[in-house]
Parts: C-alpha cells; structure tokens; sequence
C-alpha cells in the first residue's frame, strides 16, 4: 500500500504541473517562463522520474482510476482490520 499511495502522490504532482511543462517547452522565452514556473516544473520533473522508476507509463496515466484503487484497497484494509481485532477479541 505504501508504493501505491506513493506512486499516486506523484501521479497528482505530475498531473497539476504538467501544464507548467508544456508552458515551457512552448515558451518563447523558455528561461524567463523557467524563472517564473522553476518550482512547478522542477516538480513535475521529479514526479516524472519517479514514476518512471515505479514503471508507469505517462500515456497511459490516469489519476482518478488509481485514486478509486487506492480507495479501494484501504476500506478492505480497514474491513480486514476490523475482522482481525473481532478474531483476536473472542480468542
């Protein structure tokens, strides 16, 4: 679950700051746009090699799918917790 909730963290930096990329690299003063956007584009820089670390393809990235995964697998954390500590109770 860790990786998980790390690789969407940096699928949401990637998400919010890829305009700030695009901007950029579209830019006709490309070092003043940097000036003005450093932090957003150096963070979209860092996600993006993170999750090509992790494997993700940027193509096929989508951030709401993985948050329902997410979602998901944390309520059946939780439901496999309770069931646990109902177990450990009556033993």
């Amino acid at each position: 679950m860790k990786a998980k909730a790390e690789i969407l963290k940096y699928a949401k930096q990637y998400m919010a700051n890829r305009k700030f990329q695009r901007g950029y690299e579209k830019a006709k003063d490309q070092d003043m746009y940097f000036r003005n956007h450093e932090t957003q584009i150096i963070l979209f820089g860092g996600a993006e090699n993170m999750l090509k670390r992790y494997g993700v393809k940027m193509a096929s990235l989508d951030v709401e799918k993985m948050q329902a995964e997410y979602d998901a697998m944390t309520a059946q954390k939780a439901k496999l917790k309770k069931g646990y500590q109902t177990a450990e109770k009556s033993s």
